[in-house]
């Protein structure tokens, strides 16, 4: 693979890679590169830059960008992300509200109390155990765990539509852009990068998934000495770092508020880049009267 890279590579920027240049993380843009372009696509784009050698020099920038295609197709692209992320704030208002209810005290404060989980002293009341991370976890399991699963199951329908979205409009592009083998080479190139890009997005939900449990063991390391005066305060400050920061009734419902609030902008980081990656390949392409989409 890196061999074939090295060759596109050369052929990019008219130099070669440098030996000493390993190919590693700390070598942007060269690893981006390398990482993302299989073999497949490296080849074609070789053998489309073999084609098109010499056309540069030998057309202006109108001759070469023959591409029939507006901002008429970007338009809709743009019009349905925004479509998506209206349908997203309504699923997550709708989830805000089922799960308000689910991490209230009358509901789930009965259910972790069947579980023993906690205990009175002298009219102080208390977390059974120490909070050790065995502890921690058994309690992110049985009260915030099905939570987690269902906000990333919004996050994995949002994403899906997102490149739903992008596989219309790539078919667009495609229909009304490539007509030779110097128009192919943009659409060839954002193929080869697109396949791990959707890798990426899709492989963070379950990177999230951990790392919010692992947010959550972290933070909850130690509640022995916690003691409190009635069972509603008990519940109210039992996950405390989430109660105390956040405008909310309880340390769950305050995780929920936090947890919900980084998907819902991680969603929005996501949409806000394939709108800038579809400008900045179209801000490429000449202003030709569009046809009908």
């Amino acid at each position: 693979m890196q061999q074939n890279f090295k060759h596109l590579y050369k052929k990019l920027y008219d130099k070669p890679v440098q030996e000493n240049e390993d190919l590693n993380p700390i070598n942007p843009p060269d690893v981006f590169l390398a990482e993302l372009l299989d073999d497949r696509h490296a080849v074609i784009l070789n053998v489309l830059l073999d084609e098109a050698k010499g056309l540069l020099d030998e057309s202006d920038e109108s001759s070469f960008f023959h591409f029939e295609i507006a901002d008429k197709i970007f338009q809709v692209a743009e019009d349905d992300i925004e479509k998506i992320l209206i349908e997203s704030e309504k699923r997550f208002t709708d989830f805000l509200f089922t799960w308000r209810s689910r991490l209230s005290f009358p509901v789930l404060f009965p259910l972790l109390k069947s579980n023993r989980w906690f205990e009175e002293t002298d009219g102080l009341f208390r977390v059974v155990g120490t909070g050790t991370k065995d502890e921690a976890r058994s309690l992110y399991q049985q009260s915030l765990q099905d939570m987690t699963v269902e906000g990333l199951r919004i996050y994995s329908l949002v994403t899906s539509s997102l490149f739903g979205t992008q596989e219309k409009l790539v078919n667009n592009w495609h229909r009304y852009t490539v007509s030779d083998n110097m128009s192919k080479m943009l659409p060839v190139f954002e193929e080869a990068l697109r396949r791990k890009e959707i890798e990426m997005i899709k492989g963070l939900k379950q990177v999230l998934s951990n790392k919010v449990q692992e947010l959550f063991l972290r933070e909850m390391n130690n509640w022995s000495d916690r003691t409190y005066t009635s069972e509603q305060e008990l519940f109210n400050n039992m996950i405390w770092p989430w109660y105390t920061r956040l405008n909310c009734k309880n340390g769950f419902e305050g995780f929920m508020l936090f947890f919900t609030s980084f998907i819902q902008e991680l969603l929005i980081a996501i949409s806000k880049f394939y709108e800038n990656k579809w400008r900045f390949l179209f801000r490429q392409l000449s202003r030709q009267e569009t046809p009908e989409i």
